[in-house]
């Protein structure tokens, strides 16, 4: 059929790219499971609204990827799938909570895949699994439709093999606000005039791409942040808010849940309204601090994760400690609302690691121009 329709002229800007859709998106006739047992058998009667879009742009939904249970998890290994597998090591995590997303994409059984990003769900499996990983500004993409984790963290996201292969689809997603300018953000740009900050961390392959980039004439100027204070902000919103869309489900049948996944909603029911509401009233003063930390300069890099994907026996129980490890670099990003993205930096003993780039809000195509560039510098 789609062949027809471009033969006709009548094709849409993906027709015939396979793409693949978290689980947690709502597919018309086509089981959602949310990685669940509580949902191991639904059959939406709709799409999500970026399924719908996907859809009426010709692209062809291959399937539905694993995650880390309602996406409350950071190792994928809490699912009604059993866990997801990393293609360059089967017995080692892909990360999550969009794991099966960045594995469907590093196989390429998948050209991309939609994923969610609540406190780094789509950079994390991205930077283990070898592939690009982005998150756009907060809502540039609809997330009606997309089984929430927290309301005001959650962000639909785009994994890829390359930074134009996210840009386009990303492009096609946002529909007609015009936020990203595509032809930008997949040229590139001069690497002499590109300005970024950095957090500095003894992390050997990190420094070694920040050398790279020095050597192509990149600028680079050391930054300091509140990341602890940051990420705890984070946090408290992110347990509240999940707390209160699970309380019913989570009460009713709590025996349903996976052990880390129920240990989270537990610390989201302590969290006191005061806790809440002042991390909520805090997000203007951290944001004119970040943007005063990166004045002068077009975005921000960190780690995307410090380390190498784990053996699953490795994390297997210990969820929950290596989520403070995961999320340390790539959860107050969700905080501000801005854009990121995770790209493919090289290997650490023969495993892949990640680069973040976080933009200002609405910059999502000098972040995009600026990944590209980069890209182009590692290949």
């Amino acid at each position: 059929r789609v062949e027809r329709d471009l033969k006709a002229g009548i094709g849409g800007p993906l027709s015939g790219i396979p793409i693949s859709v978290k689980d947690i998106f709502l597919t018309k006739g086509l089981r959602t499971t949310m990685g669940s047992r509580l949902f191991q058998d639904y059959l939406p009667n709709k799409d999500a609204a970026a399924v719908r879009v996907l859809k009426e742009a010709g692209a062809i939904i291959i399937g539905k990827t694993n995650l880390h249970e309602f996406a409350s998890g950071v190792t994928n290994l809490s699912s009604v799938a059993g866990p997801a597998r990393n293609p360059h090591d089967e017995l080692r995590i892909t990360g999550g909570s969009s794991g099966g997303s960045a594995a469907s994409v590093a196989l390429g059984s998948a050209l991309v895949s939609l994923g969610t990003d609540t406190s780094g769900s789509v950079r994390i499996p991205a930077a283990l699994c070898g592939v690009v990983g982005y998150k756009p500004t907060y809502d540039m993409i609809s997330r009606e439709g997309v089984f929430p984790l927290a309301w005001s963290l959650d962000h639909v996201g785009v994994l890829g093999k390359t930074v134009p292969d996210v840009a386009y689809v990303t492009n096609v997603l946002e529909g007609n606000s015009g936020t990203i300018d595509l032809p930008q953000a997949l040229s590139g740009l001069d690497p002499s005039r590109i300005s970024l900050g950095y957090i500095e961390v003894e992390l050997d392959f990190y420094n070694r791409t920040l050398d790279s980039l020095r050597s192509e004439g990149v600028k680079l100027e050391p930054i300091r942040m509140d990341l602890d204070r940051w990420s705890n902000l984070q946090r408290v919103i992110r347990l509240a808010e999940a707390f209160a869309i699970h309380r019913e489900y989570f009460n009713a049948k709590p025996e349903l849940y996976s052990h880390d996944v129920a240990e989270l909603l537990r610390q989201g029911a302590e969290i006191r309204a005061w806790e809440y509401i002042d991390s909520l009233r805090y997000r203007r003063d951290v944001m004119d601090e970040f943007l005063r930390l990166i004045r002068g300069k077009d975005a921000l890099l960190t780690p995307t994760v410090p380390t190498i994907a784990p053996r699953i026996e490795e994390v297997k129980g210990q969820e929950l400690n290596f989520r403070s490890l995961a999320t340390r670099y790539v959860s107050f990003v969700n905080y501000l609302g801005s854009p990121a993205i995770s790209l493919p930096s090289g290997k650490k003993d023969g495993l892949p690691v990640g680069l973040q780039i976080v933009g200002r809000p609405w910059e999502d195509s000098l972040l995009l121009s600026i990944a590209r560039t980069i890209e182009i510098i590692f290949n």
